[in-house]
């Protein structure tokens, strides 16, 4: 088995992209649509499909393109290397909040969703955890690898993924659109650099976790 390099099969690529860049657009757009009012239990087949896509594309990396998951920069990382990493996309990541709520109180931007019934713990920290781990190997460790073998560039394989990530966080108004925006571009610069998907995962689960499940905790 290959550890880089071109897939075996480029309609695997594709249909992986497929999955990678619009399956969660389209399972959260389904789930809306067949559950209008957000329960747990809606929340819990949502979250659960997603995580099924997830299996589905590391399926198509391993047995579709008879690639390694080195591939999508899920290779064994040295610890040190990996705390680093994640200490300094945390920073960026601090940077790009500061920044981006800056922004959107200038700009008068919209940013939050509608008003729903607030979700059991449970609930939040399954789409944290989905947040963290599968939004990070979709739009950072697949589909920045692969449109970079497709298209041979870095810039688009930096820029596509990134658009498409902040772009399906538009309910959450123009302003989470432009916070995605300024977060996903750090992610993207720590995978492009270190080609190792562990730090992102972990930034972006702490990044999410601290605010909407931590700290609620400890202020019940």
């Amino acid at each position: 088995m290959k550890e880089t390099g071109k897939p075996a099969s480029a309609p695997w690529q594709y249909a992986g992209l497929c999955i990678a860049l619009l399956g969660i657009p389209l399972v959260v757009a389904l789930s809306g649509w067949l559950a209008p009012v957000r329960t747990p239990g809606s929340v819990l087949a949502r979250e659960l499909s997603i995580f099924l896509l997830a299996v589905v594309l590391l399926w198509i990396v391993h047995r579709g393109e008879r690639l390694a998951f080195a591939s999508i920069g899920m290779a064994p990382q040295r610890v040190p290397a990996m705390a680093g990493w994640t200490a300094l996309s945390l920073l960026g990541l601090g940077i790009a909040i500061v920044a981006g709520m800056g922004l959107i109180q200038a700009l008068g931007l919209r940013f939050g969703g509608s008003s729903a019934t607030p979700l059991p713990t449970w609930a939040t920290l399954l789409v944290v955890l989905r947040a963290g781990v599968v939004e990070e190997i979709f739009y950072r460790g697949f589909a920045m690898s692969r449109i970079e073998t497709i298209s041979g560039s870095r810039m688009l394989a930096f820029a596509l993924p990134l658009l498409a990530f902040a772009g399906f966080h538009w309910k959450q108004g123009p302003g989470g659109v432009v916070l995605a925006l300024l977060m996903g571009a750090v992610l993207a610069a720590v995978f492009q650099r270190t080609r190792r998907l562990w730090p992102c995962i972990l930034a972006h689960l702490l990044v999410d976790l601290v605010p909407n499940v931590l700290i609620p905790l400890l202020q019940d």
